[in-house]
């Protein structure tokens, strides 16, 4: 692998690692609001949305991960 290669693939995944730290809390934040909305009332069960949150950010940082790594081999 060349170090140019290495520079690519480490700075998306930094890149994709951060975004998924910081997108966990609004989809938190999204999926809680929207399970009110379909319930009608607060749900103090809460567990649901922050285990559904996980995987949503998940696939953001993958997505992010992918589209970094195809701009960067495409503008070099």
């Amino acid at each position: 692998m060349s170090s140019r290669s290495a520079i690519i693939y480490g700075t998306a995944f930094a890149l994709s690692f951060l975004t998924l730290l910081v997108s966990y809390f609004p989809f938190v934040w999204l999926l809680i609001r929207y399970q009110t909305w379909r319930l009608r009332h607060p749900n103090p069960f809460v567990i649901g949305p922050a285990m559904d949150a996980i995987w949503c950010s998940f696939l953001t940082a993958m997505i992010v991960f992918c589209l970094f790594v195809k701009w960067a081999k495409r503008n070099h």
